[in-house]
């Protein structure tokens, strides 16, 4: 059984890129742009002045305002944040379980809220989310504009820069998959050995080649909750797939 929560970030990751293709058709919708694979080559060309795009970017805002009440966003992210506990949490007493030869079991033992933050911080992040694409679209739609000699952009320009800011707010929602996961799985993990009683941890990496090199000196290494190596424990840092695993020891004297 691998230790991080893998899955639980890959499910929220699709969950927040479709999202953001919801953005991307809203966006297409009010400016009645296809897609670019269907834009007809005979309006291609047609310009469309920037002055005309202002009130439509208020449009979309005010769509998702109406939207993005908290309870639809926090059931955008809430089973996967309790998906990625549990599994840390079942995780952790296989593991004890393996040791002592005997079933173990153990009540979660996070801060309820802690948890409530996490959830408080995802809300936030996702309802930011299409304020954020507008931002990356109106900087790619500057840029193109200071490009041209033209006041306007062509429909297949802007069909090009909204197709643009939706691969790059694809990789900022993959991100904060992978750091949401992880953080849970962090302090879920903190929270369940200190719970137990285990006050150690073995540090174990994903050995391999995007393991920072900060991270690969610390494999297999011990340490104490209570003085983590440079104030960080596993899978705290963005994009860190490393691990806390038992102390055997420690789990023998349980």
């Amino acid at each position: 059984m691998d230790k991080f929560p893998l899955n639980s970030e890959l499910a929220y990751a699709k969950k927040l890129n479709k999202f953001i293709d919801d953005i991307e058709r809203k966006l297409r919708e009010i400016l009645k742009i296809s897609r670019k694979s269907k834009i007809n080559s005979k309006n291609d060309e047609k310009i469309i002045e920037i002055e005309e795009l202002s009130d439509k970017n208020d449009e979309l805002i005010e769509y998702f305002l109406e939207l993005l009440t908290t309870e639809y966003a926090s059931e955008m992210c809430i089973d996967y944040l309790l998906e990625a506990l549990n599994y840390t949490i079942e995780g952790i007493n296989a593991d004890i379980t393996a040791i002592k030869g005997i079933n173990f079991f153990s009540q979660p033992y996070i801060d309820i809220e802690e948890l409530r933050e996490v959830l408080k911080n995802n809300v936030a992040l996702i309802k930011a989310e299409p304020g954020k694409y507008l931002r990356t679209y109106d900087d790619i739609v500057s840029k193109l504009v200071e490009e041209k000699i033209e006041k306007g952009l062509t429909l297949k320009e802007l069909s090009d820069a909204i197709s643009k800011a939706t691969g790059i707010e694809k990789n900022r929602a993959n991100l904060i998959a992978a750091d949401q996961v992880g953080n849970v799985y962090a302090q879920a993990t903190k929270a369940q050995f200190k719970g137990i009683g285990l006050k150690k941890f073995k540090w174990v990496t994903a050995r391999d080649k995007r393991v920072r090199p900060s991270h690969q000196d610390r494999e297999g290494k011990i340490y104490s909750w209570d003085n983590p190596p440079d104030g960080e424990i596993p899978g705290s840092a963005i994009r860190c797939r490393c691990v806390a695993d038992v102390v055997e020891d420690e789990v023998l004297n349980l």
